[in-house]
């Protein structure tokens, strides 16, 4: 075991902590912080491939209308405190 304290070399240090990712993550830059930004060019990126690409996007509007029904049965069992089936997914 080498001699010293646990942790290697004290003192501080330059630690880069940019984000690297994929296409297209060219926008945002790099050092724009992780959140809705960065998910948001990403969902455009892809629905505009489809487009570009005359394939079907993803998620579909049907896929859109199993998720709001889901939150409509969500408030509803919310609001009556019993169990909704959702139907036609």
């Amino acid at each position: 075991a080498p001699e010293g304290p646990y942790g290697g070399q004290r003192g501080f240090r330059a630690i880069e902590c940019v984000q690297r990712y994929p296409a297209p993550a060219a926008l945002p830059p790099p050092k724009v912080s992780i959140g809705w930004l960065r998910a948001h060019v990403a969902c455009l990126h892809a629905f505009l491939c489809a487009i570009v690409e005359d394939r079907p996007a993803s998620p579909s509007f049907r896929d859109g209308l199993a998720v709001q029904r889901v939150m409509a049965a969500a408030q509803e069992s919310s609001r009556t405190g019993t169990w909704v089936r959702v139907n036609d997914l």
